[in-house]
């Protein structure tokens, strides 16, 4: 597996333009998940008031573990589940993707999701790229790439 790189972005829902920030980056490899605020951070800070994820509450530090953390864990529906195969087939992705793969197409989306706006994709796996590009998941990735690779 090379290096895959997930970045995060938030969207200011109290604005009424509701623009988005691109404001985090996940760098994942064979041994090490790292988590860091991106320049974008910064500015949703000031601009919006981004107030950082609690899961990572400091704007400056570099997070880094050996799993991956909760917050994008948590966004991956379980491999347990008797519906997995069917969704990774609506998400036009094989049977042996990987969590950053899922990550990238679902969207970081949850239900639960409705005052927080997160939303991931990926740029830096060309494996990605396979899915028909009709699908909502490359739709989503084809916007996050424009804006912010």
């Amino acid at each position: 597996m090379t290096t895959k790189t997930l970045f995060l972005a938030w969207q200011d829902k109290d604005d009424e333009g509701r623009q988005w920030f691109p404001v985090g980056r996940l760098d994942v490899t064979p041994s090490l998940y790292r988590f860091r605020y991106i320049g974008g951070a910064k500015r949703a800070e000031e601009e919006a008031g981004f107030p950082g994820l609690i899961e990572f509450p400091h704007l400056d530090q570099d997070y880094r573990s050996s799993e991956l953390f909760a917050l994008f864990q948590n966004r991956i529906m379980s491999r347990a589940r008797p519906d997995f195969a069917e969704y990774l087939r609506s998400l036009d992705l094989p049977q042996e993707a990987d969590p950053i793969e899922i990550l990238s197409a679902n969207g970081g989306y949850r239900a639960t999701d409705a005052s927080r706006a997160d939303f991931f994709c990926t740029v830096s796996d060309t494996s990605i790229q396979r899915r028909n590009s009709g699908s909502t998941a490359s739709s989503r990735r084809n916007s996050c790439t424009s804006r912010w690779s």
